[in-house]
C-alpha cells in the first residue's frame, strides 16, 4: 500500500495505491495536531489485490498538511472511529501497514470564459391558415370551393403548401408564396360524389383550419319539372311554327287574291282602252263637236249684223 503527494480531489478524496487485502479491513487516514492523530476518513475494504481506491476525507481541517493511511484488520479495532475522532494508542498497535504524504488543498480552477452570446437565428416564415368562404351546401357530383387566408407572420419571405382533404381523403393541394407580414387568398375544390356531412380540412406544415360541409342528393323533382318545362317549350315552339305557316299560308293567299284583282283591273284598263278606240274609229261624238261649232259661228254673225246697222 502506498500514498503518494497530492492536491485534495473532487469531492474531497484522496487516491491510495496498491491496497492489497486478503480478508476484511479498514483504511483510517489521520493528521497530527497538538501531538495527536485525528482521523480524518475511516474506509471498510477486502479481498482487493494491488488495488487503487479514491478514499473521501470526512475531516478536512488538516489540509493542507501530512496525512498517514492506516491499514488494520477490522476486528482489531477498539472503535467505531469517525472523522474528527483521535485514534487510540491500542489501535495503531495493529495496523499492518501504513504511509504517510503531503495533501494540499487544490488550486482555484481558473474561472471560465463568460459563455458566448446565442448566434442570431436567421429570420424564418411563421403560416398561419384560416378558412374565409365555401359554397355548401352542394349537390352530389358537384365541384366544392373552399377559400382560405395564408398569413405569414415571419420575418422571411416563404412557400408553403396548402392541402384540402375531405375526411381523410385529399382533394386538393397548392403551392403559395407569401411575403414576409403579410397574406394571401388561395380557393381549393374537388368534387365530391356522394351525399353527407363532411369535415374539410384546409392544412399546412403547422396549421390547419376546419370546416363542415353538406353535401345534399340530386334534387331528382327538379329534374323532372326541368324536363316538364323543356317538354312545353317544344310544344310552344310547335304551336308557334304552325301558327307562322297558317300566316305565312294566310298571306300567300291574300297575295294570290290581290295578285288575281290587279290582273282584273288591267283587263278593264285593257277593255276601256279598246272601247275608247272603237269611239275614235266610229266618229260618234263628232256631229256633236260640229253642231257646236255652228252655234258659236252663228252668233258671232249675229251680232257682228247687229253692229253694222247701229253704225248705219
Amino acid at each position: 500500500m502506498s500514498v503518494s503527494e497530492q492536491e485534495l480531489g473532487d469531492d474531497d478524496t484522496i487516491v491510495v495505491d496498491s491496497v492489497t487485502t486478503p480478508a476484511a479491513h479498514t483504511l483510517l487516514v489521520t493528521y497530527e495536531s497538538d501531538g495527536e492523530s485525528i482521523v480524518a476518513a475511516n474506509e471498510s475494504v477486502s479481498e482487493l489485490d494491488e488495488d487503487a481506491l479514491d478514499v473521501e476525507l470526512g475531516e478536512t481541517d488538516g489540509v493542507p498538511g501530512e496525512h498517514t493511511v492506516h491499514l488494520l484488520p477490522t476486528d482489531e479495532l477498539s472503535d467505531a472511529y469517525e472523522s474528527g475522532d483521535v485514534l487510540s494508542e491500542e489501535t495503531a498497535t495493529h495496523v499492518v501497514a501504513a504511509d504517510s504524504a503531503q495533501i494540499d488543498e487544490a488550486d482555484e480552477p481558473a474561472p471560465s470564459p463568460p459563455p458566448s452570446p446565442a448566434p442570431t437565428p436567421d429570420p424564418e416564415p411563421e403560416f398561419a391558415v384560416s378558412i374565409t368562404d365555401s359554397n355548401t351546401p352542394i349537390e352530389a357530383g358537384e365541384t366544392l370551393e373552399v377559400t382560405a387566408a395564408i398569413d405569414n407572420t415571419g420575418d422571411a419571405s416563404g412557400e408553403t403548401t396548402v392541402t384540402l382533404s375531405l375526411d381523410g381523403q385529399t382533394l386538393d393541394e397548392e403551392s403559395v408564396s407569401v411575403s414576409a407580414d403579410d397574406s394571401t387568398s388561395v380557393t381549393l375544390v374537388g368534387t365530391v360524389d356522394e351525399a353527407g356531412e363532411y369535415t374539410a380540412l384546409v392544412e399546412l406544415e403547422d396549421d390547419s383550419a376546419t370546416t363542415e360541409v353538406l353535401v345534399e342528393e340530386i334534387d331528382d323533382e327538379t329534374d323532372e319539372e326541368t324536363e316538364e318545362d323543356e317538354t312545353e317549350e317544344d310544344d310552344t315552339d310547335e304551336e308557334t311554327e304552325e301558327d307562322e305557316t297558317e300566316e305565312d299560308e294566310t298571306e300567300d293567299d291574300e297575295t294570290d287574291e290581290e295578285t288575281e284583282d290587279e290582273t282584273e283591273d288591267d283587263e278593264t284598263d285593257e277593255e276601256t282602252e279598246e272601247d275608247d278606240t272603237d269611239d275614235d274609229d266610229g266618229q260618234p261624238g263628232f256631229g256633236i263637236v260640229v253642231g257646236a261649232v255652228a252655234l258659236v259661228a252663228g252668233a258671232l254673225a249675229a251680232r257682228r249684223l247687229s253692229n253694222a246697222d247701229s253704225e248705219a
